[in-house]
């Protein structure tokens, strides 16, 4: 007997249903919040629809909050010092710390990536990453609704970024190259004229910025840079190697079937 097809609201309510699970097994990915995203806090996987209200408002709020860092990979770094665990908290990017936050969320471009935390005297954490003192700082979303609103954020940001070169954040990546402010502003006009907000707002692509010290990061990343650019296009080159091979061992009559477009 065929099922009973869905009313709207059913469906309506399915959705939202997959949507609060995918967001909690992302949170309880980052193994940062102990039992706070597992059964023990309310979040049982098994009957999701047992959830409650308030650990539905949960979800919501903490995926909010964390968005712009789990849109990369991350880093989970635990802290038993209080002091030493808010600072962490803040260099990442993170706006305030959540309750029942046990350790600090690093976003990286790679999972392999180095990355230090130090502290000093004053408790005060700085990050190195493959050996380049960086600091990360995300952009407000809501302050980015037109040309004129990404500019005026995104220059609030470089007056409060403690460095002297740049990258922005998109997605998982950053962007090519390093830059001065003015640069980078730069860059960030041909992003404006090129981007159409009715496909998709550009506070869901352009996160934040990465902050460098001085030229001596600068002189490293460009050649980090270079090196990446060469791996990928020697996978290219790889890739375009094998299928060549594997064309070269394919029959005559297999090629000539291929022209007339019958191989499936």
């Amino acid at each position: 007997m065929a099922k009973k097809p869905l009313t709207k609201k059913q469906l309506r309510e399915k959705i939202r249903l997959e949507d609060y699970k995918r967001q909690a097994k992302k949170l309880r990915a980052t193994n940062a919040f102990g039992d706070l995203f597992k059964a023990k806090g309310g979040v049982d996987f098994r009957s999701p629809k047992s959830w409650s209200p308030a650990v539905k408002s949960r979800i919501t709020r903490y995926a909010k909050e964390l968005g712009p860092l789990l849109a990369s990979p991350t880093k989970t770094k635990r802290y038993y010092r209080p002091d030493h665990l808010r600072s962490a908290i803040e260099v990442t990017g993170q706006e305030k710390m959540l309750k029942g936050q046990k350790a600090a969320l690093f976003p990286v471009d790679d999972l392999r990536e180095d990355i230090e935390i130090t502290f000093d005297k004053k408790h005060r954490a700085h990050v190195k990453r493959g050996g380049i003192v960086e600091q990360r700082i995300y952009f407000d979303p809501n302050e980015m609704t037109d040309a004129d609103s990404i500019m005026a954020e995104v220059e609030r940001t470089l007056d409060a970024a403690p460095g002297k070169f740049f990258k922005f954040i998109t997605g998982a990546n950053a962007s090519k190259g390093t830059f001065n402010d003015l640069d980078l502003l730069a860059q960030l006009d041909r992003m404006i004229l090129n981007y159409d907000p009715d496909e998709k707002p550009i506070g869901d692509f352009l996160y934040g910025i990465k902050a460098y010290p001085n030229i001596r990061a600068k002189t490293r990343l460009t050649k980090r840079d270079a090196i990446h650019q060469e791996k990928v296009k020697a996978r290219e080159r790889e890739r375009l190697r094998k299928l060549s091979n594997e064309r070269k061992a394919l029959t005559k009559a297999e090629k000539a079937s291929m022209r007339r477009g019958r191989v499936k």
